[in-house]
């Protein structure tokens, strides 16, 4: 080999590894500014009149959220914490929805309260007023039994029965007299009907402590108060019918 080769080898080795060593750090340089960024600090020194800057690389916190660089050069964050106070407002308003529900509960507490009182109140007021009632028309019964005792002196059968309506078909308690083949009934005092008895009238019990009348025109039907006192009418008003020619 002669010597112009040699020397022209020798020069252009150190240009090619010049070239190998500026590619490896410009992909060591794009590896490192992939994975992570870094933020340059400059130092100037305070004495003298150097303005030599010292840069130094600070590696950025991991759980910093990730953020993007406008077109002005300016790092804008891609995530936003919510803000405390609509936590706040949200935790004021359902407070107040709880205190209205517990408003609203109350009062329908109260108005259900007032209407049992009130219920229980007029349930008293009108079992006073049945008693009341109750009690007026045993007054009265007694009052028509002394007007009896002395307008019928010679009644055969006196006293108090059930007599069923003739249109409502329910029994009501009435005071009745059998005297001479009459029978007075009494709603009242000032009030007296009476059902006439002849030959062509029948009697006939059934259960239930109650007897019929048939009569031509109309069939009464009656309810004792006990079996003795429906065999006891029974037998007055047949024993009259017995006698008549």
């Amino acid at each position: 080999m002669s010597e112009i080769t040699l020397n022209k080898t020798f020069l252009e080795i150190p240009r090619e590894l010049t070239t190998l060593t500026i590619f490896k750090e410009t992909k060591d340089e794009e590896a490192a500014e992939k994975t992570e960024p870094t933020v340059t600090v400059s130092k100037e020194p305070t004495s003298g009149d150097e303005t030599v800057k010292d840069e130094e690389t600070v590696e950025k916190p991991k759980n910093e959220p990730t953020s993007n660089i406008s077109h002005l050069g300016r790092r804008v964050t891609s995530v936003f914490k919510k803000k405390p106070e609509k936590a706040q407002g949200n935790s004021k308003e359902q407070k107040k929805g709880e205190t209205q529900k517990v408003a609203v509960m109350d009062v329908e507490d109260k108005n259900k309260k007032k209407k049992r009182t009130s219920m229980q109140k007029n349930r008293q007021v009108s079992q006073s007023e049945k008693k009341q009632d109750s009690k007026a028309v045993q007054d009265e019964f007694e009052i028509i039994m002394n007007e009896v005792k002395k307008e019928y002196p010679d009644a055969a059968k006196q006293g108090k029965l059930h007599k069923e309506s003739q249109i409502l078909k329910r029994y009501e308690e009435r005071y009745f007299a059998f005297h001479n083949g009459i029978l007075y009934y009494f709603k009242d005092s000032k009030t007296k009907k009476q059902v006439r008895i002849d030959k062509a009238c029948f009697v006939k019990r059934s259960g239930d402590k109650i007897f019929e009348i048939e009569t031509p025109s109309r069939t009464f039907r009656f309810q004792a108060s006990t079996e003795e006192d429906q065999v006891e009418w029974t037998e007055v008003i047949q024993i009259y019918i017995d006698s008549l020619p």
